[in-house]
């Protein structure tokens, strides 16, 4: 599974073992991990970086997210709007989240979302390492299988009017569509 975690750079110094350790489990588990944009940077190195720059950063980072099977992200509070704009990203673009918190550094914005692709959990920099393969099991047996298909320019354009309009990502719609013409088929079994 192609992984991208993702952590508030300017607290390394605080959770920056916690951030190795995730990345290292997951990689451990046979994961490819994006990680050292994160793991392997540092506030300075952020902070010097050009207007040109910063706009590829960008870019690359949703490009990341895009190619992304699963977005891990240490939110231990207080977070960057960084890292909560990349949690959004993800979530809109129908991936599944992970959100981890050290004990006692929860936040209350994070609690508040309620979506079938995120998961908020707590965790212990000592025990990652055996909570995390069992987390990601209960995650995978519960995430939805991809299924890709090419539409028209015209049902492109509807979904995007119903996704503006009806506040819904397309993805939730065509499933929400699916679902529907399920429960009416006759001769379906479950």
């Amino acid at each position: 599974m192609k992984i991208y975690f993702t952590a508030a750079i300017s607290l390394n110094s605080v959770y920056g073992e916690g951030y190795k350790r995730i990345a290292e489990v997951l990689k451990k588990l046979g994961h490819t991990v994006m990680h050292e944009h994160i793991t392997e940077n540092s506030v300075d190195n952020v902070f010097s970086k050009t207007h040109e720059q910063n706009i590829d950063y960008y870019k690359k980072t949703i490009k990341e997210i895009s190619k992304a099977d699963l977005i891990v992200a240490e939110v231990s509070f207080p977070s960057t709007l960084n890292v909560g704009h990349e949690v959004s990203l993800a979530l809109e673009k129908g991936k599944t989240v992970l959100a981890m918190y050290v004990e006692g550094k929860n936040s209350p914005f994070f609690e508040g979302i309620s979506s079938d692709g995120f998961y908020y959990e707590k965790y212990d920099v000592a025990t990652v390492g055996e909570a995390l393969p069992k987390l990601l099991e209960e995650i995978i047996k519960h995430s939805d299988t991809r299924f890709n298909f090419y539409i028209s320019p015209e049902i492109g354009r509807y979904l995007d009017w119903v996704s503006q309009h009806k506040k819904l990502p397309r993805a939730v719609f065509l499933r929400s569509l699916l679902e529907k013409s399920m429960k009416t088929e006759k001769d379906f079994e479950k």
